[in-house]
């Protein structure tokens, strides 16, 4: 594997691998000085709509301001190299200043993944734009998928892409596919059927799936409670039988919020899960708003500090997990 990154976080050391990998090692007491990761919006504008969108984003023309670049640049600066952004919105690349941040942030050294709706990709700029960018400067591509993602028929020349050649990814995603070995398919539990990771997998070859836990948040918060738990179970169904009988195995991932909520301990052996198991939410991550200017322990913290009151390694220290 190819080294990214190596860096010391008060007694952890990190490394961090182009194929995605982190490996963080330390001895007794675990005690760190900075977030490693950080969630970050950058926009709140969007023109998919999705009616479950945590952060609310839409396409009215209030949304339309964006982050202060010249101020989130300074109050990132104090950051080493290493440290992973996960730029998002809102739609990212609706973000005027999305390109020359990311020029900025690549000088730092910081490791930058953007993550946009599918939807976003079948605008020609948009998925020329990112295949441009991720050339130089983005690392990884986060595809937040709708459930109709696999409509389209036709060849696949090659044979490598895709496991089934008589249906295949739509075309608008096969050149950011083949263009990025670190495409990752967001998908969320609660909200996409329970096949969607079956079918990933029979038509990509060793798909690479995060999934989100369903967050009772900003549209979010309008659910039939009954429904979600019915919709959680059989997402829980869906991961089992995609890794127990998938001749093309997926590389899953989940955020904490979804190991709760489906129980994805209790699918493991501990000692896969003391290897795997990254922590917490807010002990070596966090999320910052850079359109409001305000930090949180992550998106749908519902009490936010501005940055006019604090720093933000100040804001991490004082109030991370431990």
């Amino acid at each position: 594997m190819t080294l990214l990154h190596a860096y010391k976080n008060g007694n952890v050391n990190v490394s961090l691998f182009a194929d995605g990998t982190k490996t963080r090692v330390w001895e007794g007491e675990q005690r760190v000085a900075f977030p490693e990761s950080i969630d970050l919006k950058v926009t709140n504008y969007c023109g998919v709509g999705c009616s479950y969108c945590h952060e609310s984003s839409t396409a009215k023309e209030s949304n339309r301001r964006g982050a202060d670049r010249a101020a989130l640049e300074n109050l990132l600066a104090p950051l080493p190299a290493g440290i992973e952004l996960a730029i998002g919105g809102g739609n990212p690349t609706d973000w005027p200043e999305l390109s020359s941040f990311l020029w900025w942030a690549n000088r730092k050294g910081f490791v930058c993944n953007i993550t946009m709706h599918q939807h976003s990709l079948q605008d020609n700029f948009v998925k020329n734009y990112v295949l441009e960018m991720g050339a130089v400067m983005i690392r990884g591509i986060g595809i937040s998928v709708h459930n109709d993602i696999l409509l389209d028929r036709s060849a696949d020349p090659d044979g490598r892409l895709f496991s089934d050649s008589n249906l295949e990814i739509s075309p608008f995603l096969k050149d950011v596919l083949a263009a990025s070995p670190n495409c990752v398919f967001h998908v969320i539990a609660g909200v996409h059927k329970y096949t969607i990771i079956e079918h990933l997998c029979e038509h990509i070859v060793s798909p690479k799936i995060l999934v989100l836990g369903y967050k009772r948040h900003g549209f979010g918060k309008t659910v039939d409670e009954a429904m979600l738990a019915h919709k959680l179970r059989w997402f829980r169904y869906g991961i089992v039988k995609a890794m127990t009988y998938s001749h093309n195995r997926p590389q899953i991932s989940f955020d904490n919020l979804a190991i709760e909520q489906l129980n994805i301990r209790g699918l493991l052996k501990p000692e896969a899960w003391d290897k795997h198991y990254m922590g917490p939410d807010f002990t070596t991550s966090m999320y910052v708003d850079a359109v409001q200017q305000v930090f949180a322990p992550t998106s749908t913290t519902t009490n936010k500090t501005p940055w006019k009151n604090t720093t933000l390694l100040e804001y991490f220290t004082q109030n991370k997990r431990t």
